[in-house]
């Protein structure tokens, strides 16, 4: 299928009525989304806009993950509509890999995506820092090394286990990636059938194929292909299982979660800090890619960590986010005066449900009150 997009006003995409009319409705739509959008981003700080780079680098993580996962059910899809008598035009269409079907329908993730888009943000946030803090440079002889050389097998299992699954999280180029199986249960499970419901929309209006025909053939390739997926535990995953067990053996401590922000495993680092913090790693996450660093000062504090320990990682986080040197030190002041109690007492709403946070936040932007 190709279809042209008005320059500047339509998306590309399969939003045509018959005779070439764009569908009003559906560029009426655009236009708005274009507004809010707009509107969003003025109304952001500008160290909480994203740049041009980390969009950029969402889009490509998005659209690669759709395509991985509709490639695969597209070849089911054909097979299946082989043994069915289907219309040539179609078969070709579902063959051709150089014809993108159910992404023009899904384009980018919203509003009721946000874990997903938390999921992409966090990878590309990861990959940016790790940059930043010259990923890879200590790696042979930092923290890694000094684990596998405990001669713990348990631990060197789990070391190797998160080495391996931080490799999956970049691809050749050493750009950032994210493979459907690296997904949780949840977030897989959404994303196929919102694939799968593409292909049936995509069949039935550019194909003219009965709508209760085009389900049964994607509900049966889209639960063939959950029920063969393996997951396998993505990075974060890996890095929490290895700090439960250092947590086990009272090996996480300041020095080691320090040398993991030092050799760039941010993973391994935020892990580590959710952990001694029992703060969910999602949110430690947040806190960690924030170049505010509002909060990160008062996790370190609330988990006793040492001063220089703590000075040390605040430093090396501002630089990587290209922090004055000026603010840098105001905050290691800041830390000094915080009072261990009170940064404790400050992590409390950070340890409640996600969606009373978010509660919290839309409520408190509020100006009047009843």
């Amino acid at each position: 299928m190709s279809t042209t997009a008005i320059e500047g006003l339509l998306p590309e995409g399969p939003i045509w009525l018959d005779g070439g009319v764009p569908d009003s409705a559906q560029a009426l739509g655009h236009l708005e989304r274009r507004l809010d959008a707009a509107a969003a981003e003025l109304a952001l700080d500008e160290e909480q806009r994203l740049t041009e780079l980390q969009r950029a680098q969402m889009r490509a993580l998005h659209q690669a993950l759709v395509r991985s996962i509709e490639a695969d059910l597209r070849l089911r899809l054909a097979r299946r509509l082989e043994r069915d008598d289907a219309p040539e035009e179609l078969l070709a269409a579902l063959d051709a890999a150089h014809v993108d079907i159910a992404l023009p329908l899904i384009r980018l993730p919203g509003q009721k995506d946000l874990a997903l888009v938390e999921l992409l943000l966090r990878r590309v946030d990861a990959h940016r820092l790790a940059l930043a803090l010259g990923q890879d440079t200590h790696r042979a002889a930092g923290v890694v090394q000094q684990l596998l050389d405990l001669a713990d097998p348990a631990i060197a299992e789990a070391t190797m286990a998160m080495m391996i699954a931080d490799s999956r999280s970049r691809d050749a180029f050493g750009e950032p990636q994210l493979d459907g199986v690296d997904l949780p249960e949840v977030l897989r499970r959404r994303l196929v059938w919102k694939i799968a419901a593409a292909l049936r929309t995509y069949m039935v209006r550019r194909h003219g194929m009965r709508a209760e025909r085009a389900d049964a053939h994607v509900t049966a390739i889209g639960g063939a292909y959950l029920a063969e997926q393996q997951p396998v535990p993505g990075v974060e995953a890996a890095a929490a299982k290895l700090v439960a067990l250092l947590d086990e053996r009272e090996m996480l401590d300041d020095e080691l979660i320090m040398q993991a922000l030092e050799d760039g495993l941010l993973p391994l680092f935020a892990a580590g800090l959710a952990l001694r913090g029992s703060i969910d790693e999602a949110t430690v996450w947040a806190m960690v890619a924030d170049p505010s660093a509002w909060m990160v000062a008062t996790l370190l504090k609330a988990i006793g960590c040492q001063r220089e320990p703590a000075v040390t990682m605040l430093w090396r986080l501002g630089l990587a986010h290209g922090t004055a040197e000026d603010r840098l030190i105001e905050r290691s002041e800041a830390f000094d005066a915080l009072n261990e109690g009170r940064a404790r007492d400050a992590l409390g709403i950070w340890r409640s449900d996600r969606a009373y946070r978010r509660g919290v936040a839309e409520l408190g932007e509020r100006d009047y009150l009843p």
